[in-house]
């Protein structure tokens, strides 16, 4: 594993947030794998970069997002597929040769600080998890397709995602 780091942070005024970004190469060998080549691990993410962002009104009201973005995964595609009476055999070529889509998603939220009893500072917080809805990638499936004018039959990739745009609500008593 190789790779370099950076961050920056804001911790002072209205505006406060951070921002970091990494770039990584994390890849195995092994005599009995991918013809003793390098391949890269599963977890190899090339580029990870996250942000986050608090906006404070007054001393009530403050706004804040988190931005993150990942590059996809290693993962083993085939590059090819034979087919024959009903049955499907894929062609593989090397360990890990192809990548998930990239992973990114926006967070919004909006909180509103106050007191319990004159006590306890509370926070109510309202936002969206994955604001724009992006269908980030969770796993792929490789299926057969029949077209039906033609009769030929292909490989179709159909991926699977999680968590749409998702509202949230949280209440935070301090004490």
């Amino acid at each position: 594993s190789s790779g370099l780091e950076v961050m920056g942070t804001r911790n002072s005024g209205q505006l406060r947030g951070r921002v970091s970004y990494t770039l990584s190469r994390s890849e195995l060998k092994f005599e009995e794998i991918n013809e003793g080549q390098w391949y890269p691990m599963k977890y190899d993410r090339r580029h990870n970069l996250n942000g986050s962002a608090t906006y404070a009104f007054n001393k009530k009201w403050s706004v804040n997002g988190t931005f993150i973005y990942q590059t996809g995964h290693a993962v083993t595609l085939p590059v090819g597929a034979v087919m024959y009476n009903g049955n499907t055999r894929y062609i593989y070529q090397g360990r890990n040769n192809g990548r998930m889509p990239a992973f990114h998603k926006l967070d919004l939220g909006v909180t509103r600080t106050g007191m319990l009893w004159k006590k306890y500072e509370t926070k109510l917080g309202l936002g969206l998890y994955n604001a724009y809805n992006r269908a980030n990638p969770l796993d792929l499936d490789f299926r057969k397709n029949t077209d039906q004018q033609t009769l030929q039959q292909m490989l179709v990739i159909k991926q699977y995602s999680m968590f749409p745009i998702l509202p949230f609500i949280n209440y935070t008593i301090k004490f």
